[in-house]
């Protein structure tokens, strides 16, 4: 077994031991916080492999933490985060640097902008298909991670789906955000923000594709 493996093994193996004497979510959080301690330094030693089963794991253990203060937070409370590498084939969205990708909202075959408008009609404050200043020829749009973390200043929100490949967590989103009990932290904001992530099967961005289902379903959580 590669040894990078044992980490999340051993931290699993202590939360289930954890949970038949302490409480679950106690056990939760002290395997979260470790997880992300530690989450630099793994990503960078091990093989692509292993990095991106760690980070899934990491992902899976702050769902499960955040996933009571997820579903008790309104609809009208909570911000939606699509990656545009989502967008099919042949897009014809609008690109607008402060708004992201504008979903024209009358394609009949297309499952993101499907979802967009379900996400809208439930009450979320926003819903934004992230551009990329990476990937797009366009000069006048702002890094990605520049995008969510205006909106995120912009709306009075206390929760958030965000939905993105693990390269762009490790790189971009991990070394920005620090993780408190009451979700995570930006730099200048005292109160966390309680997230429930999904991670793409694949890094790359050329026909990406996400657990429909599974997002949908975790667009419509509530208490």
């Amino acid at each position: 077994m590669n040894r990078w493996l044992l980490l999340p093994l051993v931290l699993g193996g202590l939360l289930f031991l954890g949970c038949l004497f302490f409480t679950r979510r106690f056990f939760l959080w002290q395997g979260l916080s470790l997880l992300r301690r530690f989450s630099q330094w793994v990503t960078g030693v091990a093989g692509t492999l292993t990095q991106d089963r760690y980070l899934k794991f990491l992902v899976k253990l702050g769902n499960w933490y955040f996933l009571k203060g997820f579903k008790d937070t309104p609809y009208h409370q909570r911000l939606l985060f699509l990656p545009f590498c989502l967008c099919p084939a042949g897009c014809q969205g609008q690109i607008d640097p402060h708004q992201g990708i504008l979903c024209r909202s009358d394609c009949p075959d297309c499952t993101l902008g499907h979802l967009r408008d379900e996400a809208k009609q439930l009450g979320y404050a926003g819903v934004y298909l992230v551009p990329s200043s990476r990937c797009l020829p366009r000069s006048d749009l702002m890094p990605s991670d520049v995008f969510i973390k205006d909106k995120l200043d912009h709306h009075e929100v206390r929760a958030l789906i965000g939905v993105t490949c693990s390269w762009y967590l490790k790189t971009r989103l991990l070394p920005k955000y620090s993780i408190k009990k009451e979700g995570y932290v930006t730099e200048g904001r005292g109160s966390g923000y309680v997230l429930q992530g999904i991670l793409l099967p694949r890094r790359k961005c050329a026909n990406a594709t996400v657990d429909w289902e599974k997002l949908q379903a975790r667009l419509k959580l509530k208490a």
